[in-house]
């Protein structure tokens, strides 16, 4: 019991110092629903705004997936922004039912 007990708190502490290096080095976890365009190009609706996924291909992917996204806190100053990705995961399904109708127009206005 004790010995289960001590690697349980090894392994919460491992965790909590990966999560820290995660912040510590300018990334943001964000889980978020995908939109996939026409042209193969991969979204992730944030705050109700299209953001590019830079750095990920949408091979895998369909729009309203659920994802997992480590990505670079800072977005860069374009219409839609973007952001640089280091992982991303496909953690639940979904259909474009699941995306915003302001994500959808936003991305519709720029012929995506």
């Amino acid at each position: 019991m004790k010995k289960t007990l001590i690697i349980l708190i090894l392994l919460l502490f491992i965790l909590l110092v990966l999560i820290s290096g995660i912040f510590i080095s300018g990334k943001n976890i964000t889980i978020a629903r995908c939109i996939v365009t026409d042209d193969g190009e991969l979204y992730m609706a944030y705050h109700d705004q299209p953001v590019r996924l830079v750095g990920t291909s949408s091979k895998g992917y369909k729009t309203g997936d659920k994802l997992f996204i480590i990505h670079d806190i800072a977005f860069a100053e374009s219409y839609p922004a973007q952001t640089r990705t280091s992982l991303t995961l496909k953690i639940g399904s979904g259909d474009e039912n699941d995306i915003s109708e302001n994500v959808l127009n936003v991305l519709r206005k720029l012929g995506y």
